[in-house]
Formats: structure tokens, sequence, C-alpha cells
């Protein structure tokens, strides 16, 4: 059963995976969604807007982390008197020419479109992922957990993700090339943070991670992938 409601995710990765999945294949279905040049001009705008901004406001949160941890190493780092490290550089935000603002609904505007059109067809809306199903027609042994993480310093990493209507997502961590999983962290948010203390202090390391969601205390679905993360102090 296809909810309408549905087909655009609630989160911002989510979100950028779908809005990067449209840029990337619109083109390819132009003749079939009776799209003209300018339109679809239009479309890329809209999607590069998205793309842009969302993308570079989370690298330029975790920059803004970077610059409380290196204030304190300015005012208290050790050893006192060596060298002052370079800064944190913080990036600017660049939206496409023609950029406007209400992306959002404008997209879901454009997708409405889409389905009326000439050539449409649900493979067409599943290629483009702008066709929605209930999170309750998706058996539970078929969920599969994502992460989307950004490295912060001080051994910290921060993720986000999506519980699927479920009650937590489950994040272990281990060293790279050790077999054994830590104990897994417990997030009931739609968002966490990991901080490890690292063999050698100082010095960066390598990590992987894996998540599973969870439902009144027992695993749900598939592990996701193993993400191999380098930490830095």
């Amino acid at each position: 059963m296809t909810i309408d409601s549905d087909w655009f995710p609630g989160s911002e990765p989510e979100q950028l995976v779908t809005v990067q999945n449209i840029e990337d294949k619109i083109n390819v279905y132009q003749a079939e969604l009776d799209l003209t040049p300018d339109e679809l001009a239009q479309i890329h705008i809209l999607l590069l807007t998205f793309i842009e901004v969302v993308t570079k406001s989370e690298q330029i949160q975790a920059t803004a982390k970077m610059v409380t941890i290196y204030k304190n190493q300015i005012k208290d780092g050790e050893p006192k008197g060596a060298p002052a490290p370079n800064p944190p550089t913080f990036l600017t935000i660049k939206p496409p020419p023609g950029a406007s603002i209400g992306v959002v609904e404008q997209i879901r505007l454009w997708r409405n479109k889409w389905l009326l059109a000439n050539g449409y067809t649900p493979e067409i809306g599943a290629d483009l992922m702008i066709i929605g199903t209930s999170h309750a027609d998706t058996p539970d042994g078929d969920l599969e957990a994502a992460l989307k993480y950004t490295v912060v310093g001080s051994y910290t990493t921060d993720f986000k993700f999506s519980l699927r209507d479920k009650d937590a997502m489950n994040v272990q961590w281990r060293f790279a090339g050790v077999e054994v999983w830590n104990e897994g962290k417990f997030f009931t948010g739609t968002s966490g943070s990991l901080i490890i203390t690292p063999p050698v202090a100082g010095q960066p390391v390598t990590i992987e991670v894996r998540a599973r969601l969870m439902e009144k205390n027992q695993f749900v679905g598939a592990w996701s992938p193993i993400y191999t993360i380098y930490v830095t102090p």
C-alpha cells in the first residue's frame, strides 16, 4: 500500500539520499515525465540548492565544534609554548544561481506532477524514490539499519539515523582489525554520539561501527553495513 505523505523521508540524512537520487536520475526520465528543458533546469536548481545547503550546514556545524576544541587547545593546551595549529576553516554555502526558499514543498509539488505524466510508471517512481511504502507493510525481518556519521574531534563521532518506528538504535563499535564488538550504545532519538578511548592518547585511530534497530529490548531486522571511521583527537 502506498501512502502519499510517506514518500519524502522525515530525517535530513534520508532526505539527502532521496534528493541526491532524484538529481542523479531525473534527466533519464525527461521524456516520460513530460519535462521541457526549462522545467528540467528549474528542478535541478531546487535539488542542488537542497543538497548544497543541507550538506554544507552539517559540515559547518561540525566545524563549529572543532572551533571550541581549538579554543580550548589555545587556552590550555600542552606543551605550553608550542606553535599554535591552524584554526578550523569554515566552508561557504553557495546555492546555485536562481535558488529560492521553500524548496522541499516545491519538490513535493513537482513530484505530484510527475505522477500524472503520460509516461510515468511505478517502476520510474521506485527508481526515483518518489513513492512511499508504509513501514507497517515492511516485514521487520526486511528492515536494515543505516547511519550517517560526522567525525567531530575529541574521539567523538556524531550519528544521525531513522528509527523506522522502532524503539531504539543499537550502535556497536570495535577497533579496526579486532573481531570482538564492544557493548552497544542505545539511542532512542534520531541522533547520538559515540566517544571512544584510543589505545594511544593523542593519535587518530580507525574504528568500525555497525547498528541495528530494536523493539521491546529485542533486535529487529538486519545489521547495518559496517562503517569504517577514522576518528581524530
